[in-house]
Parts: structure tokens; C-alpha cells; sequence
């Protein structure tokens, strides 16, 4: 049946590019039937990277923090291979960790909200070194 091999192969192809999170229903609700969604998203949250490896909040901060780091020319662009400073940005990064922080109060384990806090502090003190 070589009719079905393009189609299987397209679903896969799609499945592969799209993130599971996209085909969850809104609110966390069971998909049709009350099955659960098919793609295989772990019980955390978070979709696979594409490494492989899910996306979970502790990876998300790390990520931001990160690119905070490049924004303050500390670690080079992976894209240009420079150094670059771009010091509005590093601190609208710190920004938007400080409001993830804020908005997700209550909601994150210990050793998430841990990390939040490290970061953020080391994140400061980064800025006020290399922003001047």
C-alpha cells in the first residue's frame, strides 16, 4: 500500500514539528472521549526540545538567564560568534524573570523557586557589572 506511506509519513513530519502542548484543548481539558491527548507530553508539562528532552520551567529560567548573559556580552551569540551588548534587552530579560517569579508565587516547588530567586540575584549582579 504505497498510497498510505506519504500520508503516514506527513503525520509523523507534523508531529515531529509541532510541539504536543499546540494539541492540548484549552484549560487542560481531556481531548474528545476523554482519552488522553496523544504525543506523548510528560506528566510536568513541557514539550520536547528538540534534543529530545522536555521543557520544563526549571529550563525555561536557565534559558532566559542565559540569554541575558549574551545581551550583557558575557557569553558570545552562538549565531555570530561575537560578543555583543545590548543592555535594554539583558534587562528586559531580568524583567520578565522577576514577573514569571511574581505571577507563578505559590505555584512552583522549592527548588524551582530557589533557582528563580539565585538567578535573579546573579543576574543583578552581572548587570550592574557589565551594563556600564
Amino acid at each position: 500500500m504505497p498510497k498510505d506511506e506519504p500520508d503516514n509519513k506527513s503525520e509523523e513530519n507534523v508531529k515531529k514539528a509541532a510541539p504536543a502542548e499546540f494539541s492540548k484543548p484549552q484549560g487542560g481539558a481531556p481531548s474528545q472521549g476523554g482519552a488522553p491527548s496523544q504525543g506523548g507530553a510528560p506528566s510536568q508539562g513541557g514539550a520536547p526540545s528538540q534534543g529530545g528532552t522536555p521543557l520544563d520551567f526549571t529550563s525555561f529560567i536557565l534559558s532566559l538567564s542565559t540569554s541575558v548573559l549574551m545581551h550583557l556580552g558575557v557569553v558570545e551569540n552562538p549565531m555570530t560568534k561575537m560578543k555583543e551588548k545590548e543592555p535594554l534587552v539583558a534587562r528586559q530579560t531580568i524583567d520578565l524573570i522577576t514577573l514569571l517569579k511574581e505571577k507563578t508565587k505559590g505555584n512552583l516547588t522549592a527548588e524551582e523557586a530557589r533557582l528563580v530567586d539565585d538567578v535573579l540575584h546573579e543576574l543583578h549582579l552581572w548587570y550592574v557589572k557589565e551594563a556600564q
